[in-house]
């Protein structure tokens, strides 16, 4: 399955699989649960409890790939769905609630999983595949992660890491997005799902090789940058373009060997953590 899901899941396997890979994750939460639990999450979903992120999950549902028909108008069927989601969600885990980011996340799940699947598919985002602070109220997974990605470019691309640091520039806010988004609204689409496909099967760690695989594929052209907004125009448009979707993975998995090994990138963020 992993070389399936690097090659790109075939469209009309794309639902089933990602489902199977997400229940994978959290077969033992939802048995403990029960089978009604998202039924009734969601005839609680407009409690108190709720409230605080109501108006910010409203305001944020119009935003969420606009673009796209199933998300395009207030009453459009894909909203109703992300409403139900997102308002789910934050009842279940309070701790989170809801943060922006988690709209994007939850619009993708429902372009290939029904509902209550796409529910489940947040749950184990931000519950099993990611650490429990990686989208708390301060971010404290996702800034670990992004020290332990500035430490690995510097290692990986050191004459572009250098370049970089020349600017008035932390180059952190612009890859954090990467990672808490998944790449949504930073890939095009074909390039998105290939991502998605191996993240599901793989975990976070494909997010530093996708990260650094973008970085190196377009070393030549970020060198030549002599100013900040030009590197940030630059990196933009590069990572819209990319439509070299296979060319990307093979970055990636290919050429970015030796890539540190699961358990040591799990150890630098736990030094980080610490620190």
């Amino acid at each position: 399955i992993k070389l399936m899901c690097r090659q790109g899941i075939p469209v009309q396997y794309r639902s089933d699989i990602w489902r199977r890979l997400i229940y994978a994750k959290i077969s033992d939460l939802k048995q403990e649960k029960g089978e009604f639990y998202f039924g009734h999450l969601i005839t609680r979903a407009y409690d108190s409890l709720v409230g605080y992120y109501r108006k910010q999950i409203f305001i944020d549902l119009l935003r969420t790939m606009p673009t796209n028909i199933n998300f395009s108008s207030a009453d459009a069927e894909g909203i109703r769905k992300l409403k139900e989601v997102l308002l789910a969600f934050s009842f279940h885990n309070p701790s989170i609630g809801y943060c922006q980011g988690l709209n994007f996340v939850a619009s993708m799940c429902l372009l290939f999983l029904d509902t209550e699947d796409a529910f489940w598919a947040l749950v184990a985002i931000t519950e099993k595949y990611f650490q429990p602070t990686y989208f708390d109220k301060s971010l404290t997974g996702a800034n670990i992660d992004q020290e332990v990605f500035q430490e690995m470019f510097s290692q990986k691309l050191p004459v572009l890491y250098a370049h970089v640091k020349k600017f008035d520039l932390e180059f952190s806010t612009i890859t954090i997005n990467w990672f808490l988004a998944l790449f949504i609204e930073v890939v095009p689409f074909q390039t998105l799902l290939r991502i998605w496909d191996c993240f599901l099967m793989e975990g976070p760690k494909v997010l530093f090789r996708f990260s650094l695989a973008i970085l190196q594929k377009h070393q030549e052209v970020l060198m030549e940058q002599r100013e900040v907004l030009g590197l940030l125009k630059c990196l933009k448009n590069c990572t819209k373009l990319l439509l070299d979707v296979d060319g990307l993975v093979k970055t990636a998995f290919g050429e970015l060997k030796p890539f540190p090994k699961r358990h040591s990138i799990t150890t630098r963020q736990l030094h980080f953590e610490k620190i």
